[in-house]
């Protein structure tokens, strides 16, 4: 998949595998970075060196991602956003 010039949204990326996602996509030359995590503060650090966006973001709270979906995807933007639950997929555009 070609990542230069496209937004990457990471959750769970102020830590582990999450990290090391961030720092590669950076490295890919995508255009925009958002860095979500539970913890606002690592996510804040990382998003400082990368050039990110940080969010604070709990994934099991429906309406803080949709918040996060709409702050990320600006006036215009198109994408999908695809969360597996439980019981069933969704799918937002």
């Amino acid at each position: 998949m070609e990542l230069r010039d496209k937004v990457v949204v990471v959750t769970g990326g102020a830590s582990g595998i999450g990290t090391g996602l961030c720092r590669r996509f950076r490295e890919e030359g995508v255009r925009g970075l958002v860095i979500a995590d539970l913890n606002g503060e690592a996510a804040a650090e990382l998003a400082a060196q990368l050039d990110g966006t940080s969010y604070t973001l709990d994934v099991r709270d429906e309406s803080a991602i949709a918040a996060m979906v709409a702050a990320v995807a600006g006036v215009g933007a198109m994408f999908a956003l695809v969360a597996a639950r439980r019981h069933r997929l969704a799918r937002t555009t």
